[in-house]
Formats: structure tokens, sequence, C-alpha cells
């Protein structure tokens, strides 16, 4: 069995890359690694290399193209990430199937509830009671996320229908990548962290930003408004009758969730490999 690593030069696809090594190969299978540059740009015809398993970190434009050719030719393609509970970016590792986040299969459908009782407990909180205003969750401006809005949701037309329903405030928090902040009718939050954000919040608004799993685990109800999003299962999609929005039932999903991140010394022994590929 073949599976070839794809990857560019970046401090997290190098700790990926290992991890993900040593569990494939555990697994028997012979692994390449191929160094494709830019992950924003196209490769050359013919540069995708056949294989069994091919694995990419993120979901830019190489590796749309790579998943495409993977359903066409019933390859598995496999899907590095952030992970979505926790410490994202130096610990946790979000691993899936043919797609981005919500769009991937972590398969996790109906999971245990042991791994939120060992890692993930303590971080979920007890609904908040109402709330002083809406928090609209802004997103990187082309964002790979973003591709099925032109790389950029409408916040307009959010604060618009919203303004229609209730008087109540409004705040418009930039990602914190983000360089320049949207010129909105609302006002801009200041907090240094989106916790400190939520504090007060009655209800989070978001395309599909990791944010709305943090407002949830947070106590505070969300709209998404994109299957990508990891909160799409268990939130409205729409600003229909805003005011009515409450804090779902939450346990089964977080069960699920505790198992689409991993840590990198599990990636190396090939346990969550193992569930993706099985």
């Amino acid at each position: 069995m073949k599976a070839i690593i794809y990857y560019e030069h970046d401090w997290q696809w190098e700790r990926f890359f290992h991890s993900c090594k040593a569990g494939l190969e555990k697994l028997g299978y012979d692994v390449e690694a191929y160094h494709y540059g830019d992950s924003n740009k196209k490769l050359p015809d013919g540069q995708i290399r056949p294989a069994d398993v091919v694995v990419t970190w993120g979901y830019k434009t190489f590796a749309l193209e790579l998943n495409h050719w993977a359903k066409i030719n019933k390859k598995i393609h496999i899907v590095g990430e952030r992970g979505y509970l926790g410490e994202r970016i130096n610990q946790w590792t979000s691993i899936g199937i043919g797609g981005l986040n919500g769009e991937a299969d972590f398969k996790n459908h109906n999971s245990d509830s042991y791994r939120f009782h060992k890692y993930f407990r303590e971080l979920v909180k007890p609904p908040k009671a109402n709330g002083e205003y809406i928090l609209i969750a802004g997103q990187v401006p082309g964002d790979a996320s973003l591709r099925k809005v032109n790389g950029r949701p409408p916040y307009e037309e959010w604060i618009n229908e919203i303004k229609k329903q209730t008087t109540i405030p409004i705040i418009y928090r930039k990602h914190p990548d983000t360089k320049k902040e949207p010129t909105l009718p609302v006002t801009y939050d200041l907090e240094p962290s989106l916790e400190k954000s939520l504090d007060k919040a009655r209800l989070l608004v978001t395309h599909n930003s990791n944010s709305a799993v943090i407002s949830l685990i947070s106590g505070v109800p969300a709209i998404t408004m994109d299957r990508g999003s990891m909160a799409w299962d268990i939130t409205p999609h729409s600003l229909g009758n805003i005011l009515e929005v409450e804090l779902p039932c939450r346990e089964q999903w977080l069960f699920n969730l505790s198992y689409t991140q991993w840590l990198q010394n599990e990636i190396s022994s090939a346990e969550p490999l193992i569930r993706l590929l099985r």
C-alpha cells in the first residue's frame, strides 16, 4: 500500500508530517513525502502521484485538486488541520477524510464519551443567562473556509436582518489574523480574547468559524451559515426568529467532536488513522 504526504514549509506541517508518517508506516504503508511548494497554486498537469492514501495540511487550491482526484479514483485524502477544542495550535490536530472541518468525514458518528471526559470536560461551561449583545465573529478574508462566499461572508446582510428584529446591540469581532477590519455599522469588539467577548453575549453569529464551537462550550447559543462549521449539526442556519435561538443539547455533539482531534503521539501510534482507514 502506498501513501504520499504532500507538504510545504510550515512549522505545523512539520509536526503533522512526522507523526502522520510514523502512523501510516505502522499500518504497513510505504510512505513518500512530496514537497509541492505553494498550497495556493495549482500543480502542473501530471504532478499528482498515484497512491492509495494522500495527505495534505489544510484545504487550499492544491488540496482541493487533490481531493477531486481522490474522489474520482476512489482513493483516500486525509486532511490535517488545527483542532477545535482546547489548545488548538500547539497541542491538538484534527484529522479527517475528504474535506475541511465540517465537510470532512471523521468516522466519529455516535462516539462514546471516553475522550471527552479524559481531555475536554473541564472546558464546558453551563448555559449563560440572557446577555447584552449579539456578537458577529469575522473570518480571515480569502481563507479556504470561505471559498463558497467568494472569500467574505455577507456581514452587512446579517446586520440588516438582525436590526429588523431587535434593538439589542450588535458587536463585530474581527478574526485575530485579519489585518484590516471591514467598515460596518456596528460597534467593534475590543476584548483581547473571544472567551472574554462571550461573557456578556446573548448569541454568536458566524459563517463557519470555530468561534461557534467556543461559543457553544461557553454556554452561548450560536448560528452558523455554512456546513463547514464544526457546530453545524446543533445550530440554526438562518437569522429568522433570532431572539428565540437557545443553547442546544451539547452532549453527543461534544462526544463526537472529541474524536476529531488528536495529540501528536496518538497520530504516531496510528490510533486515529485506524479509525479513518478501516
